[in-house]
Order: structure tokens, then C-alpha cells, then sequence
């Protein structure tokens, strides 16, 4: 698979909730090749545990690579990149490349 598909899963796995504005989801590549996703929870307060990239950390390994696509109502990528938090957990937890979506 190339980039562009990875996004495409990491796309698919977002949560298709007509209420937001717009929907994130994220997939992981694992170092022994295992393909892994996550999509952003429900909340009401601003709450990183919410994230689909933070939830998605919590089953990857040192040595992945991560996928992040954000999509809006009406289907069209928009900048997905990951906050300081994410990107901390991330590097915690050995990701060693991050590829996202921008309009």
C-alpha cells in the first residue's frame, strides 16, 4: 500500500457523525506489520484521551508509522495535524514517521 491509501483507511475509520463539523481517524503501521485504527471519541470537554491519535498509541509498538486524515461534511481532506499532545504521546511510545492530511 502507498501513502494515499493509508489515508483512505485512516479516512474510513472516522466516525460518520453528521453533527461535527468534520470527522478524524487514524491508522498505524505497526513495526511487525500490523495494520491498527483509532477514531476520535466522544466528549464534551477538550480531553486528549479523545484523540483518535492518542487512542490509536495505545496499540502501537516502537517503530511505527502513523496515518491521521481528517475529513469534512462533505468529503474533502482538511489539515489533520496532530496537536502537542498527540505529538508527545507519539514520540513516547518510539512513532517514527506521521503522515496527515492538509487541505
Amino acid at each position: 500500500m502507498n501513502i494515499t491509501e493509508y489515508l483512505n483507511l485512516a479516512a474510513k475509520t472516522a466516525p460518520k457523525d453528521d453533527r461535527r463539523t468534520f470527522r478524524l481517524g487514524a491508522a498505524g503501521l505497526r513495526s511487525d506489520g500490523a495494520l491498527v485504527v483509532a477514531r476520535n471519541g466522544p466528549t464534551q470537554f477538550r480531553d486528549r484521551t479523545a484523540h483518535a491519535e492518542y487512542r490509536l498509541c495505545r496499540k502501537l509498538d516502537a517503530g511505527a508509522t502513523v496515518f491521521v486524515a481528517r475529513v469534512t461534511r462533505n468529503g474533502v481532506w482538511a489539515q489533520s495535524r496532530p496537536c502537542p499532545d498527540c505529538r508527545r504521546v507519539m514520540r513516547s511510545r518510539g512513532v517514527v514517521r506521521c503522515y496527515y492530511t492538509i487541505s
